[in-house]
């Protein structure tokens, strides 16, 4: 009988605790990309993952597009994003990567211009996994 008892407070205590990282895991991540246009143009971005396709997007001079998830449990979650300018430029990067980046309040904030995509300040864990082709 004291094994029973001591399997089930050790069922509910796994319960709990998966319970409270329920919780505690539901913090979303944001990406936020706003148009910092040189030339005052629209620009035009679609942003992926390997599950979701997030569709297009067009972001008027000086607005942002964002979007929120969570990461996976393995912190392998990824979202690249491709943007491009009624002039031609084009640029596409690795936006997010749980392994990589570390931005402030779950915020990366990336300024889109023709010529950069960058994230203030130096928020990337990892420099050398920024992909950035012009």
């Amino acid at each position: 009988m004291s094994s029973t008892k001591v399997s089930s407070s050790a069922c509910l205590l796994i319960m709990a605790i998966a319970c409270s990282c329920l919780f505690a895991c539901d913090a979303k991540k944001r990406v936020r990309l706003i148009n910092r246009s040189l030339q005052g143009q629209p620009m035009t971005e679609r942003c992926w993952s390997i599950e979701d396709n997030l569709g297009q997007h067009t972001i008027p001079p000086s607005y942002y597009y964002q979007f929120m998830f969570n990461d996976n449990i393995w912190c392998s979650t990824k979202f690249n994003c491709h943007v491009s300018f009624p002039t031609g430029e084009q640029k596409q990067w690795l936006a997010y990567d749980c392994d990589r980046d570390s931005c402030d309040d779950d915020l990366c904030e990336w300024t889109v211009t023709e010529t950069s995509a960058c994230l203030p300040g130096d928020k990337i864990s990892k420099p050398g996994h920024l992909l950035l082709i012009t």
